[in-house]
């Protein structure tokens, strides 16, 4: 038995995240294979993963490339230099069941991935890469009894890695003034202007940028204090000096680009996202649907995703998304390493919303 409609998933999810059937390995796995006879040097390949395990298996949509490259999925090299990320970076709310793929017991689902779309591939060579998925939201589908409701469990919070592939590639010639730099080169330090906006629009991003300037001061307020305590520890874990110094420049970078940085707010977004940015143009920030009803301040809120959204700008503190929400970033606070790479990590230090010390 299958949960095969949304209203199954939903309800499904709702039901127990327990114990009671796990995997010690989430029984996928994912293999690349480039697209050398097909498209020769275009930075092409096909992307596999295969569903090894005896039960149907959940995964989220945007963890994969099943549906388009929607965030830095890959670790794309060429002569032992990682290269950079030029797609976008988004702030999600918690996923429903329309988020997820279902891949039964057995099967396996590809993609095409033309790579150079999302990765700054500009110069000839050999390219060696690899898929690195966090999959920190996959489910399994239990087989359940006659008469018993479907129960979804999370299978693993581990990365998963694909084999490492070469992949050749002829590079192109780029005029540097047609480069993607953003529409910011021009502006005035400190402005904030929009595009496609309504009026009404443009009032509530005006509040929540207040609010994140709110956010940004109390943050840096308490880091410069030398405090850690639980709100510290909560989203970055454990003290370590190194890590602290991190998170410091980070917020001194927020705060500045936040207040003094030429921002541009773009309101043509249909995601069910809260917002994207492409980190390596700054500073525009792309607004899509759930800003909209997110309240200003709080949890999860406009001025909390601005501060999400800046972080993720190279120039500023170059964060990745390795857990989105609350319960899952608190999880990722026992390896801070990783938690002091993620952008709601430091949205929810900033929105500190349950108070903490």
């Amino acid at each position: 038995m299958h949960v095969s409609t949304k209203a199954g998933l939903a309800a499904g999810f709702a039901l127990l995240l327990g114990p009671a059937f796990a995997f010690a390995a989430p029984g996928l796995e994912v293999t690349l294979q480039p697209l050398t006879e097909k498209a020769p040097g275009a930075g092409r390949l096909v992307y596999s993963i295969s569903n090894r395990s005896n039960v149907d298996l959940l995964v989220l949509a945007w963890e994969t490339p099943l549906r388009g490259v929607e965030d830095d999925l890959f670790e794309v090299s060429r002569d032992g230099k990682l290269v950079e990320y030029v797609g976008r970076h988004f702030k999600r709310g918690l996923p429903t069941a329309e988020d997820y793929i279902e891949i039964k017991a057995g099967q396996t689902l590809s993609a095409e991935v033309d790579l150079s779309a999302h990765y700054a591939m500009r110069e000839a060579g050999n390219y060696r890469v690899q898929f690195v998925g966090h999959f920190h939201d996959s489910f399994a589908v239990k087989p359940a009894k006659p008469g018993t409701p479907e129960k979804l469990v999370p299978v693993s919070d581990k990365d998963l890695r694909s084999p490492l592939v070469s992949l050749w590639v002829d590079g192109v010639s780029v005029p540097l003034s047609s480069e993607p730099t953003g529409v910011l080169n021009f502006a005035k330090a400190g402005s904030v202007s929009y595009v496609g906006c309504s009026n009404s629009q443009v009032t509530d991003i005006n509040n929540g940028h207040s609010a994140s300037k709110t956010m940004a001061a109390d943050s840096n307020n308490y880091l410069a204090s030398g405090a850690a305590g639980p709100r510290y520890t909560t989203w970055f874990g454990t003290y370590s000096a190194q890590n602290y110094s991190t998170i410091k420049s980070n917020f001194l970078a927020i705060g500045d680009a936040i207040n003094n940085k030429p921002l541009v707010f773009n309101c043509g977004c249909t995601s069910t996202a809260y917002a994207y940015v492409y980190p390596t143009r700054p500073y525009e920030v792309f607004l899509c649907k759930a800003f909209w009803s997110a309240p200003t301040s709080g949890t999860d809120s406009k001025g909390g995703t601005i501060v999400h959204e800046i972080s993720h700008f190279d120039v500023v503190a170059g964060t990745d998304d390795l857990a989105y929400g609350q319960t899952n970033c608190k999880k990722l606070a026992s390896n801070p390493k990783r938690a002091i790479k993620n952008a709601d990590s430091h949205e929810y230090f900033a929105e500190n919303t349950p108070k903490l010390n």
